[in-house]
């Protein structure tokens, strides 16, 4: 949604966004030509965002300041690329967890550093995945290379039975 959309969205209490593949962020002020006026939910107690792969944060423009004096609870759950919750400035009285499943939440001190948080530790696991697939292969190439041996150091075995194997 653009920024002149949400400036007039102020009854909003729960906003639910979820299995959007494609979206990267939620609130988009690109290309508008408006002054750098706060976006303020005065009523917005609840965010959901599920099953986003494409998200990189709530809103991408750090022209705008967020203010949600009523948000109580947000929850993220299988959005794996995001980074952020938004570039400029954000205030959250209220909020004092981030929920990342049903059972487990999370809080680091503020939304956007929970979030950045949360995404170093995806960033680091799927280094540190990428990294056991990485021994995984090297494993199986010395323990194929030390089977050949053995098997080729065998009498009887020949290359030709070797590959046959």
């Amino acid at each position: 949604m653009s920024c002149s959309t949400t400036k007039s969205m102020m009854q909003l209490k729960r906003l639910w966004v979820h299995e959007c593949a494609m979206m990267a962020s939620i609130v988009e002020c690109a290309g508008e030509s408006e002054t750098e006026d706060d976006i303020i939910f005065h009523q917005l107690e609840e965010i959901y965002i599920y099953r986003m792969p494409n998200l990189s944060s709530f809103c991408g423009s750090g022209k705008h300041a967020f203010k949600l004096p009523s948000l109580k609870e947000v929850t993220v759950e299988n959005c794996p690329r995001l980074k952020t919750f938004c570039e400029g400035p954000l205030s959250t009285f209220k909020l004092w967890s981030l929920h990342v499943s049903l059972y487990k939440k999370r809080w680091n001190g503020d939304l956007n550093t929970t979030i950045q948080a949360l995404y170093k530790e995806m960033d680091d696991d799927d280094d540190a995945a990428a990294g056991d697939e990485q021994l995984s292969m090297r494993f199986l190439h010395e323990y194929r290379r030390l089977t050949a041996r053995r098997h080729f150091n065998h009498p009887g075995m020949s290359a030709l039975n070797l590959l046959k194997a």
